[in-house]
């Protein structure tokens, strides 16, 4: 890995501050690297590190909090250095948001970030949204698409509940519904009768684009 990249996945994981990661990803830009290939090399691998060390008993809450804020904070000062280089023309519009009960926005706001950069305009209800507000907003903002994100098993429900919802009201054929989440898979989406089970920021991208050409 390229060393700069190496220095801003370290500083997110470590949260040193004596290695603080804004000046980290300014000296990196400077040096040429992508605004891509921070976020997905630098920025995104340190989360994944974080995950599997979370998974394997290595770290705890605190820490794992700590390194998603600093995350943000990187996250929140790469964006417009992305918009700078993203498709200017509008493709589609998505409503984007995670479900009532679940306060997790790591990945809702990673998948944010990178739907703007490949040209979505992207309307981002945060956390605990209720689902007639994700309706709402659809229907407001003209969207052809609403992704739901569950972090919790207990809130994996509300995601079928929004679907049912939109089947009630004779509006499922307006949205395109895809759906992501630690807990979720490809399986509880065919389940729930969603349009696209995406696993990751990456995916949410490509699985976006494929559900507005249909």
């Amino acid at each position: 890995m390229n060393e700069y990249l190496l220095k801003i996945k370290n500083a997110i994981i470590e949260c040193d501050d004596d290695n603080p990661v804004i000046p980290l990803i300014d000296q990196a830009l400077q040096q040429g690297i992508s605004p891509h290939d921070i976020l997905k090399n630098a920025l995104t691998a340190a989360m994944m590190d974080i995950g599997e060390a979370w998974n394997r008993g290595e770290v705890f809450i605190p820490e794992v909090i700590e390194a998603a804020e600093v995350f943000q904070e990187a996250a929140d000062y790469l964006e417009p250095h992305l918009l700078a280089g993203a498709v200017q023309e509008k493709v589609g519009t998505i409503v984007l948001g995670t479900v009532e009960g679940d306060l997790h926005n790591l990945g809702k706001n990673l998948v944010a970030v990178m739907l703007r950069t490949a040209g979505f305009d992207v309307i981002d209800l945060g956390v605990n949204v209720p689902v007639q507000r994700f309706i709402e907003e659809a229907k407001k903002h003209n969207a052809q698409i609403v992704g739901l994100s569950a972090l919790l098993t207990t809130t994996m429900v509300e995601q079928k509940k929004f679907i049912e919802t939109l089947q009630e009201e004779g509006l499922r054929d307006q949205f395109k519904v895809m759906v992501g989440g630690a807990p979720i898979s490809e399986k509880w989406a065919n389940d729930i009768g969603a349009d696209g089970y995406a696993r990751n920021a990456g995916e949410a991208v490509t699985l976006a684009k494929d559900l507005l050409n249909q």
